[in-house]
């Protein structure tokens, strides 16, 4: 399992001191060939941060990372740290208004964009705060890079660049500042209700995190074991999982700025990946890597989270597995972003329709009604408790964000659930995503676990709509290539009046190439609903 690291330190600190283990040339990140090792990352980190110091920017200041998967990201994001600043993560396609409005809200010191999504936006941002640009190419191997550069290198007016930084600056050579309950990072919410909120995580939160998963993944060696990154890191999946605690263990994080089902599976063959944690929608896309698929055969840990596992992913996922001679099999979790996303994971064995796992060490997950923990199985809103979670939400009041139940804190996540005897945490859905039809309370997530079970069916989501006086709860799906519509509808309306109540079985099942996905790769419920609602449906 490998030694316990200080967890009351930077985010910084905890990956100096545990990839102090590895010598300067262990390679810590491949990306499009090339091999980063562990001293040319500090080094590009500490250049940025005598930039950064150069602005006059310190601790408590904010400093907005809008960037995909690079070594920039990284580099910049520890460098932000070092100095005890906030990195504000955004999501690398935000258009330009939002983007502007929350480097200002968050009132940053620095924006840190795409240089390509600079040349098309630059004019109608208005960050209020000096620029850095940086590209793909920063990193790509020398030949390439330089072909690359005399095709597409592009200069702005009052806009540094990455590589004018690298060259100009020296590494920083002063000591870390803060400590672990500084906070380390923002991040953002889906906006499900409303406007998104700034999520304030801690240095101590993804420390903690990391010193969990060594629970998890007991057999890690970081002198053969190779991570795929695809991740980005405004998810705290990414930044949490996928490079803080991969880079704090010397395990090398292969990066994917965008996803290709090919270059993936090349990847993790030409790189033998062992580790990948990834989200259920990425998943489904390995399924039609073909003979690719069999470079899987080599990947130990497989995880999944970010969104909702249906049991019949789970299952052809496995079966795919099985083939190619692999033992792993797919381990959904469960979390949020307000305790850094991971709290809970399945173990290897007998699968469990709905349940997430037992938490992970150190972290406790209840139930409850109100300020009162329920019996073990009992339905109630989780709740957890452990030294990953947020400091609050940025600027807002957070009295009902939290309870204090016996000189305990604990998150309230919002979600219905149950924990049974074992300790077993099972989800049911979004409290707030819970429909009454006819005073009958209903879970939307109950109804495509049953939709997905049809073989037939590569997706769904599942709304309550009203219809003059009628309410109902209507269901869009799209299916497999090839599938024929009228056979699919038949076999989905038998399994919902086999498993379901009246009251959640679909009235109307609609058909669709795919469903629209938020920027993180969620369904867009929003979208799902102006489409009804432009249909006349309420």
């Amino acid at each position: 399992m490998g030694r316990a690291i200080n967890t009351h330190q930077t985010m910084f600190e905890y990956v100096r001191d545990g990839s102090g283990d590895f010598p300067d040339s262990k390679t810590v990140i491949f990306f499009k060939g090339r091999e980063i090792s562990k001293k040319r990352l500090f080094e590009d980190s500490g250049k940025f941060c005598a930039y950064l110091c150069s602005l006059g920017i310190k601790k408590g200041d904010v400093v907005t990372i809008h960037l995909p998967n690079l070594p920039s990201a990284t580099a910049a994001f520890y460098a932000v740290n070092k100095l005890g600043a906030i990195a504000n993560l955004v999501h690398p396609l935000m258009p330009p208004l939002p983007l502007s409005a929350m480097t200002r809200d968050a009132g940053s010191k620095l924006l840190l964009t795409f240089e390509g999504y600079f040349a098309q936006n630059g004019a109608a941002l208005d960050p209020g705060c000096p620029v850095v640009t940086a590209a793909a190419s920063d990193y790509l191997p020398p030949l390439v890079a330089g072909i690359y550069r005399r095709a597409k290198e592009r200069t702005f007016e009052g806009v540094k660049s990455w590589r004018s930084i690298m060259k100009e600056f020296k590494p920083h050579e002063g000591a870390p500042v803060g400590g672990g309950e500084d906070v380390a990072v923002l991040m953002h919410s889906g906006g499900t209700t409303g406007k998104p909120k700034a999520i304030e995580l801690q240095n101590r939160a993804f420390n903690e995190l990391t010193e969990c998963l060594t629970y998890v993944i007991e057999d890690y060696d970081g002198n053969r074991d190779v991570s795929l990154m695809v991740l980005p890191i405004f998810h705290g999946f990414g930044l949490g999982v996928c490079m803080h605690s991969m880079l704090s263990r010397g395990i090398e994080s292969v990066m994917v700025p965008k996803y290709s089902t090919k270059e993936v599976l090349s990847l993790v063959k030409k790189r033998g990946v062992t580790i990948i944690a990834g989200v259920p929608l990425m998943y489904k896309k390995m399924l039609g890597g073909g003979a690719a698929f069999a470079a899987m055969k080599g990947v130990r840990h497989i995880f999944c989270g970010g969104d909702k596992l249906t049991s019949a992913l789970k299952k052809q996922f496995d079966g795919e597995l099985k083939k190619i001679g692999s033992s792993a099999c797919l381990l959904e979790g469960y979390g949020q972003t307000e305790c850094v996303t991971v709290c809970c994971v399945n173990e290897p064995g007998e699968y469990i329709k709905g349940c997430m796992g037992k938490p992970l060490h150190g972290i406790k997950i209840a139930c409850c009604d109100g300020e009162k923990i329920l019996p073990a199985g009992e339905t109630g809103e989780l709740i957890v408790s452990a030294p990953t979670l947020m400091k609050g939400y940025r600027g807002a009041d957070n009295s009902r964000v939290f309870l204090n139940i016996g000189g305990e804190k604990w998150l309230r996540t919002g979600d219905s659930g149950r924990v049974d005897e074992e300790g077993r945490v099972f989800f049911n859905d979004r409290i707030k995503a819970a429909e009454k039809v006819s005073g009958v309370v209903v879970y939307p997530q109950e109804i495509c676990e049953v939709a997905g079970d049809v073989p037939d069916v590569a997706e769904s989501y599942a709304l309550k709509v009203s219809s003059g006086e009628r309410e109902f709860m209507r269901l869009y799906c799209a299916l497999e290539k090839g599938a024929d519509e009228e056979k699919a509808r038949r076999e989905i309306m038998r399994a919902c009046e086999q498993k379901l109540i009246v009251y959640a079985r679909p009235r109307e099942i609609i058909f669709m190439d795919r469903l629209p996905r938020t920027a993180v790769g969620k369904v867009d419920a929003g979208k799902l609903r102006q489409l009804a609602h432009e249909n006349g449906d309420g």
